[in-house]
């Protein structure tokens, strides 16, 4: 203790006749550790050579009661606690004790975050849930320990940010807790120039202990000639200052201002989440500033997911691209999406990064299984037609069939993509009944739709609106027969018979299910999965085939785009027929045969016969619609002598049922011409008939016997069918006619012949026909039937 009124240390020789009289003095300095700043800390901001700004945070005092400010000051290097000559004080920053809550120290958007005590050491900090602004900046400073629980949390992905010491916020995920360490920890709020959302909010749980106090040293503040260090020196509600201090070094940060001047990567690692591959960074124009380069992975093109270095660059003085190589298999962070590459100095690290994109390169796994097409454009050059893709065994890693012109499997010029079998749209349920009826995805992109096998109940109602194109098929069925259903797109179903699988069409559709009120069964279960017919039709307008093309190539790609390497080929055979026509086409019968034909075929040359290597007739149903089928009658050489050129038709050559025409067609190397020339086929018989009408009149019960004579003039013999056509010639009582199980009656003796004959039955009502009359024979039916 010092005695009360002792203001020195006195000491006296001793000797052994006594104490000497004159002391050497020295006064006594009482200093109280108690109330020196537990300590300071600064981090310059300001990149700016020979300038600095950033916060001074000053460690409240053991005893901080009996102080009432904080003064800061610069100091140099000749001793501890030794001011700058000639500087005064920095900042006077005033003592809080009363309370370790969370303030904002700095930033313009202060006035905008509210800091509210809850009780109990909680703090509730927020920028409100109403919307924030562009362009915020704020500093919070919490004392710890302690933790954060965030409540809600809404801002722009990726460009708005919440940064809680070394974690950054962004977007709409709440975090776990956040672990606030024994010191301080400083909250950075930044929202950019534009897009903004609703805002945050989180509670600080922590001590009662006094704060940490801040000063915010303005950027731009001179940094003097010979200062090194930051002094904090305690002042006492009486205004004395202690001499002794906390003190910190000031190092001045002023990073490159340049960037690299390019940065390219290109994933070659096909896996799925990981990436591999080459970086390459074109140096900063002024590499002479810069010692190095990083790189980080950035939630975008301007922020760092992280402060983990992912790679890094040594500058060199001569400039150039630098290449590094990032191993296959590194695991691709989940909100990453590019790379950013920053300039490095002994000052610092530059602020903006040079930023590139990164696709995870994820090819497609499986290719198509097969191409077919067929030209059907006349033109010479170019193709038309549809073009026919069966679809890869695994669609699960495909998105697009890119279909290209090519010279072999090198690609020439891209025609067009086609999309991969997509997963089915979700059904949706409306009804009384939709909380009993289950609707789930199941593998394949498929979903089940279920009023389970355990039983259903009375009187329930539901309609799922289901979208196509699908497949829908039935798994499980058991219903009340005929009362209670399910209207799958107008067909009902009920009973116990698995329905048929059907194909959805395109667009939205309905499955109404109901159950009457009485009686029920076990339940029903169908799926709808996407529908795969197995092959894709492209259809291609007419386009002209690129120089050099010689085949189709098709290549299955992923969801980013990426080609499989190898695909499939089809040779193109471009469909080039003459466009020649021949003059004219003739034909005479001389078969007499009921039913064939033969003679010669006529067939007069093309004016132009360009290109015409032959001409062909065909079996046509009109004079310009060949039969489908073996449609080919005959050709001849083009280069055969005389004009018209024949084709001979054996004799017995059966016409086809459907022919009525011959068309005559040119001939080329690429195919036959798409139009021709044609004459009527008539079929000359031998057969005469004597008589071409037999008039009768009968009686009930009485037989007719009427002949007939025909004369064959044919060589062989003919098959003789009849039909048998009746014609009334008056009638002068009602005649009843008999159609659809309905009749009606018809007295007048111009009325037309009836064209039923019928005969009373046995059952009441009833009739039976006897014969069914005809208006007229077919070209050759002659069979007689009796009805």
């Amino acid at each position: 203790p010092i005695p009360e009124g002792a203001t020195h240390l006195l000491a006296f020789a001793v000797g052994s006749g006594g104490e000497g009289t004159v002391p050497a003095a020295m006064e006594i300095e009482d200093t109280d550790e108690s109330t020196i700043p537990g300590g300071v800390d600064f981090e310059d901001t300001d990149p700016t050579a020979g300038s600095v700004g950033g916060i001074i945070e000053i460690q409240s005092a053991e005893n901080p009661e009996a102080l009432q400010a904080y003064n800061v000051y610069w100091g140099d290097s000749s001793a501890t606690c030794s001011k700058l000559a000639g500087e005064s004080a920095i900042a006077s920053v005033p003592v809080v004790f009363s309370s370790s809550g969370p303030m904002c120290t700095a930033g313009a958007s202060c006035s905008e975050i509210t800091i509210a005590n809850s009780g109990d050491g909680d703090w509730v900090v927020s920028r409100g849930m109403g919307g924030y602004s562009n362009d915020e900046r704020a500093t919070i400073v919490l004392q710890g320990p302690g933790s954060i629980s965030v409540d809600r949390f809404s801002t722009e992905s990726g460009y708005d940010t919440l940064t809680i010491g070394s974690q950054t916020l962004s977007g709409n995920t709440i975090p776990d807790d956040i672990e606030v360490p024994d010191g301080q920890l400083t909250v950075v709020w930044y929202s950019d120039y534009s897009v903004v959302d609703d805002g945050w909010v989180f509670t600080f749980s922590g001590s009662t202990s006094a704060p940490v106090v801040s000063h915010d040293l303005p950027s731009g503040t001179d940094l003097p000639a010979g200062a090194t260090h930051i002094l904090v020196f305690s002042e006492d509600t009486t205004g004395s200052e202690a001499s002794n201090c906390a003190s910190t070094e000031v190092s001045d940060w002023s990073p490159p201002s340049t960037i690299p001047e390019g940065l390219w990567f290109y994933d070659t690692d096909p896996g799925a989440g990981v990436v591999g591959g080459t970086v390459t960074l074109a140096q900063a124009r002024d590499a002479a500033a810069v010692a190095s380069y990083s790189v980080y992975w950035g939630m975008n093109s301007t922020h760092k997911l992280n402060d983990l270095v992912v790679l890094s660059f040594e500058a060199t003085t001569s400039g150039g691209n630098l290449t590094v190589e990032l191993p296959a298999g590194t695991p691709m962070p989940e909100d990453a999406s590019h790379l950013l590459a920053f300039a490095s100095s002994a000052s610092g690290e530059s602020i903006v990064p040079r930023a590139t994109e990164v696709m995870d390169y994820t090819p497609a796994q499986d290719s198509a299984t097969s191409v077919a097409f067929t030209d059907v454009d006349p033109a010479l050059g170019s193709i038309a037609g549809t073009l026919v893709i069966g679809r890869a065994a695994d669609e699960s890693t495909i998105s697009l069939y890119n279909v290209y012109f090519s010279i072999g499997s090198t690609k020439v010029s891209l025609i067009g993509e086609e999309p991969s079998l997509d997963a089915v749209t979700r059904p949706t349920c409306q009804g009384t009944s939709c909380d009993v009826i289950s609707i789930t995805s199941v593998a394949g992109g498929a979903w089940m739709m279920s009023r389970g096998s355990e039983g259903y109940g009375n009187d329930e109602q539901a309609t799922i609106t289901i979208q196509g194109p699908a497949s829908l098929y039935f798994t499980f069925f058991s219903t009340e027969p005929g009362y209670d259903y399910l209207n799958v797109m107008g067909t009902i179903h009920s009973g116990t018979e698995l329905p048929p699988r059907v194909d959805v069409p395109a667009g939205s559709h309905t499955i109404m299910w109901a159950s009457d009120f009485s009686v029920t069964a076990s339940g029903w279960t169908c799926v709808m999965e996407p529908s795969n017919a197995g092959t894709i039709d492209v259809e291609l307008d007419s386009m002209p085939i690129p120089d050099g093309a010689t085949h189709f190539l098709v290549l299955t790609a992923g969801a980013d785009g990426q080609e499989m390497e190898t695909g499939i080929t089809f040779e193109i055979t471009d469909f080039a027929p003459p466009s020649s026509v021949p003059t004219a086409v003739a034909f005479r019968d001389v078969d007499l045969g009921v039913g064939v034909i033969g003679g010669e075929i006529l067939i007069s040359r093309a004016s132009d016969e360009s290109g015409v290597a032959s001409y062909t007739a065909f079996w046509g149903t009109s004079p310009t619609e060949v039969l489908h089928g073996e449609a080919e009658i005959g050709s001849v050489s083009a280069s055969s002598s005389g004009d018209p050129l024949v084709v001979v038709v054996p004799n017995d050559t059966a016409i086809p049922e459907l022919a009525r025409f011959i068309i005559a067609f040119a001939s080329g190397p690429d195919g036959v011409a798409v139009n021709g020339v044609a004459v009527q086929c008539d079929d000359v018989t031998g057969l005469q008939y004597s008589t071409t009408s037999i008039d009768l009149v009968g009686y009930a019960g009485e037989t007719l016997t009427p002949n007939v004579t025909i004369i064959n003039n044919d060589a062989d013999p003919v098959q003789l069918t009849a039909e048998l056509v009746f014609e009334q010639a008056a009638a002068s009582n009602s005649v009843e006619r008999i159609s659809d199980g309905s009749s009606e009656g018809s007295s007048s003796s111009s009325t037309a012949a009836s064209d039923r004959c019928y005969k009373s039955g046995g059952v009441s009502g009833k009739s039976r026909v006897l014969f069914k009359l005809k208006p007229q024979a077919t070209q050759h039916g002659r069979r007689l039937r009796a009805r």
